[in-house]
């Protein structure tokens, strides 16, 4: 094929590849994202859970451990559950930096596999610790 042939079949294929490359990327991002539509996040906690990967995360595994919960027979009736899943949303939205939102996600997350169930099988729950980051221990300084 000649140089000429082999730009025009380029140019032909130009609109695909940059169209391949844009739903890879986006599919990338959504590997990351909230359990809600980032590009509808309103509030502080929203828009911070979106920028942030770890509370991204937490957020995924809190939606998930939810909507288990919800499946699962906890002897707790489904709109109590949802209730008190939006009592603490609205607990989470008087955070206004990072740390607090780390903080109520974990304790969420933990309140979500503390619940009983009363017959079938346990949702598998993710905990806070198996999802927050490990300190690492600083070296003893030698005096």
């Amino acid at each position: 094929m000649s140089p000429v042939a082999e730009a025009r079949c380029l140019k032909r294929r130009l609109p695909f590849l940059a169209l391949f490359a844009f739903l890879a990327l986006a599919q990338a991002g959504l590997a990351q994202a909230a359990s809600f539509p980032c590009e509808k996040a309103k509030s502080y906690a929203e828009k911070t859970v979106c920028a942030d990967p770890l509370l991204s995360k937490l957020d995924e595994a809190l939606s998930s451990n939810y909507q288990l919960m919800l499946a699962a027979n906890t002897g707790v009736p489904p709109a109590r559950l949802r209730h008190e899943q939006r009592l603490w949303q609205r607990e989470r939205d008087q955070c206004h930096n990072p740390e607090c939102l780390r903080q109520a996600y974990a304790q969420r997350l933990d309140e979500t596999c503390d619940y009983a169930v009363v017959s079938g099988v346990h949702p598998l729950c993710q905990s806070a610790d198996s999802l927050m980051p490990k300190p690492v221990p600083q070296p003893k300084s030698s005096r």
